[in-house]
């Protein structure tokens, strides 16, 4: 097990990584091979994963607003196109729905002023929302390929300590 003063590198959250529905985080170690963290915490919760086209905005919809309402709950997520030094997340917003078996309500604000709203939609699924499309399309976890990166099939080697930064090796 990676503790975090083993990690040394540039991080992303990459939600649905494997395609599974929980978010996994990829870190770009310096000098060694990337280590992909997966999320292994099983399937007791909802959950759903947005990737919203721009068409009148700009094509990878930054700066766009989605709200979902579910169980109760309203979350919202804007979706930024900045990352940090050497590393960039995902486009796609991914909401943790807890037990909700629905989501209400959907709500997108383009940055073109552009309102869309979508009701009662399954859980547990990836949509893609296109600008000023009337429809929203989705995929499930069976209709969804897996992913065959090559790393997520072997073991991670050990950690070796950097040798550009003799600091770190306390």
């Amino acid at each position: 097990m990676l503790s975090p003063s083993h990690i040394w590198g540039a991080v992303s959250r990459l939600p649905i990584f494997i395609n599974d529905g929980h978010i996994d985080v990829v870190v770009a170690n310096n000098d060694d091979p990337p280590s992909l963290l997966k999320n292994t915490s099983g399937e007791r919760n909802r959950w759903v994963s947005f990737t919203l086209i721009g068409t009148r905005s700009n094509r990878d919809a930054i700066g766009a607003r989605v709200v979902v309402e579910a169980g109760g709950s309203r979350q919202t997520r804007e979706i930024v196109g900045a990352g940090s030094y050497l590393s960039q997340s995902d486009v796609r917003v991914h909401f943790g729905l807890g037990a909700s078996n629905r989501i209400a309500t959907v709500e997108v604000r383009w940055p073109s002023g552009l309102k869309q709203r979508f009701d009662h939609l399954p859980v547990d699924q990836f949509y893609v929302i296109e600008e000023g499309e009337k429809a929203i399309r989705g995929e499930t976890l069976a209709n969804r390929q897996k992913s065959s990166f090559p790393m997520l099939t072997t073991q991670r080697p050990p950690v070796k300590p950097c040798r550009r930064c003799p600091w770190r090796n306390g």
